[in-house]
């Protein structure tokens, strides 16, 4: 198992940039974004998924009531017994209604990623910087990457001004 944040601090100390809790300690007043690349202007702000949503059982309760609601308007044919289905084998609409689903939690890691991308480039003094996000799927299996990079795109829209980049990925 790669242990994602050591992995990341490595690469950012080996490829020139800082570790933000090196220069303000780990306890800082502030929220703070965990890299910044002076040279470049970038400061970026890395996001664990690490909870297992297959296993949440409101989240399964909630997905349960829109399948049975879309069966029972005939949206979608009937389903029996227990079955993996792929969002992308649905209807549109339907696919938007179960993605919703997992908005909240990825919207919650987007907004607390622009407010420290925001306050670690006015405290750093490092303006006019551009804001990456580093969202790394560790955990969550519930949630494609085609379902994730959509509800990414979604919550940004033009909400965060700080958030300039993301990156997706998967690991473990």
């Amino acid at each position: 198992m790669v242990n994602v944040e050591a992995a990341f601090t490595d690469f950012v100390r080996k490829f020139g940039g800082e570790v933000v809790e090196d220069i303000v300690g780990p306890s800082p007043d502030f929220l703070n974004a965990d890299y910044v690349f002076r040279e470049v202007g970038v400061v970026a702000e890395l996001k664990r998924m690490v909870q297992n949503k297959a296993e949440d059982q409101a989240l399964r309760s909630k997905i349960q009531s829109k399948f049975d609601r879309w069966m029972a308007k005939g949206t979608i044919g009937p389903i029996f017994g227990r079955t993996v289905i792929q969002s992308d084998s649905l209807p549109v609409d339907c696919q938007r209604e179960l993605l919703d689903v997992y908005k909240p939690p990825l919207q919650g890691r987007i907004l607390k990623a622009n407010k420290q991308i925001k306050q670690t480039i006015a405290r750093l003094g490092v303006e006019p910087a551009q804001g990456l996000v580093i969202i790394v799927n560790d955990g969550n299996y519930a949630l494609e990457a085609n379902a994730a990079l959509y509800l990414i795109n979604r919550i940004l829209g033009n909400s965060f001004r700080r958030i300039n980049s993301v990156v997706y990925c998967t690991v473990n």
